[in-house]
């Protein structure tokens, strides 16, 4: 008999993941080296992580929400977007829609719950360097500097490219300056407006970043959101790991919001869907959640894989079971017959007599 077919996680669930994760690596890094490195803290007011922005697109007023703001001392802005661009030609007009929007920005987010005028922004996106020169062409050559195309900003972004090493990110400027935007300098300080060769940064260095923020601007994957309630929010919700709890959506997004500064009902409704599929967690009746935390059998690394296993291993078909034998009429079942049992136990042929020992003499 062939061996059953072990479950596989969904390859586009595990995808969006590590877009993901990826992003909030990006924005993390950005985070660390605008407010925790030598250079670069005393030029800055505020480093949003969260943004969101309103802008009038004629006479509508528009929220926008790029994936990070930085608010300088000096009363400007940079304003960026991580862009994963598709083949399809959708998603770059989406891209120039959005930097346009940008471009258009007149204040932004102060740290204080407010936002505050600025005398211009600068625009930032930041494209995988596998396919940054596809982006150029698409974006600069095809749109921006094509008369009959709508995308006209008033100055060009800057497009920064980047990879991701096994053990850092490598984050460089488009190096053809006659067709790539600039960044403002901010003084005499190169570093500012990254205009260097390249910035290298390690995970060790925004390491406490990522784990205190956890997230980043786009909407969150379910399988993002339920790795991170099982690592570090039940938790903090319920300290003895082996012991069942019982909590609701709203109090998971309120600790969210009190951990991260981010939480939405709806994607921590998404996530708790994926771990009740997943064996992890149960919803009662009244619409409450008991959190199985004694079950997980988790480990400590590669749990978003450990989880898209589990839920893949509930969506297979069960195995159909086997047909019983029909059975001709009026036989009875051969373990139902206790002289066939005993026959068969010791070798003989049902109603052959047993062999006896001893002397037969009278």
């Amino acid at each position: 008999m062939a061996d059953a077919p072990k479950p596989q996680p969904d390859s586009a669930t595990l995808r969006e993941y590590e877009l993901y994760d990826r992003s909030v690596d990006v924005v993390s890094a950005f985070h660390w080296l605008y407010t925790d490195t030598k250079e670069l803290p005393d030029l800055v007011a505020h480093f949003e992580r969260y943004p969101t922005v309103k802008i009038r697109v004629g006479d509508t007023e528009t929220k926008i929400t790029p994936d990070f703001t930085v608010l300088f001392k000096d009363g400007t802005g940079l304003v960026a977007e991580i862009a994963n661009i598709a083949r399809h030609e959708n998603s770059v007009e989406k891209l120039c829609r959005q930097l346009l929007n940008y471009s258009e920005i007149t204040e932004l987010p102060d740290g204080t719950g407010g936002m505050v005028p600025v005398k211009g922004v600068d625009v930032l996106f930041l494209t995988p360097m596998k396919t940054a020169g596809d982006a150029v062409q698409r974006v600069f050559s095809e749109r921006l500097d094509n008369t009959d195309h709508w995308y006209s900003p008033d100055g060009r972004p800057a497009l920064m490219q980047f990879a991701q090493q096994t053990d850092e990110y490598v984050f460089q400027l488009w190096p053809d300056k006659s067709i790539n935007g600039t960044l403002r300098p901010h003084g005499d300080l190169k570093l500012a407006s990254l205009d260097v060769p390249q910035l290298v940064v390690k995970p060790g260095h925004f390491a406490q970043n990522k784990v205190q923020y956890a997230f980043c601007n786009d909407p969150v994957p379910a399988l993002y959101l339920a790795t991170r309630l099982i690592v570090s929010v039940f938790p903090v919700m319920h300290a003895e790991p082996r012991e069942v709890f019982t909590t609701t959506v709203e109090d998971i997004t309120a600790v969210l919001r009190m951990q991260y500064g981010q939480g939405r009902t709806a994607d921590v409704q998404r996530a708790l869907d994926l771990l009740k599929t997943a064996g992890l967690v149960t919803r009662a009746a009244d619409g409450s959640w008991r959190i199985l935390r004694g079950r997980a059998g988790l480990g400590r690394e590669n749990v978003h894989i450990s989880i898209a296993t589990r839920a893949a291993k509930a969506a297979m078909p069960k195995p159909k079971a086997k047909a019983a034998q029909p059975m001709v009429a009026g036989s009875v079942p051969l373990f139902d017959n206790a002289e066939q049992l005993a026959a068969l136990l010791d070798g003989r042929t049902a109603g052959e007599p047993e062999e006896t020992t001893g002397d037969l003499r009278g």
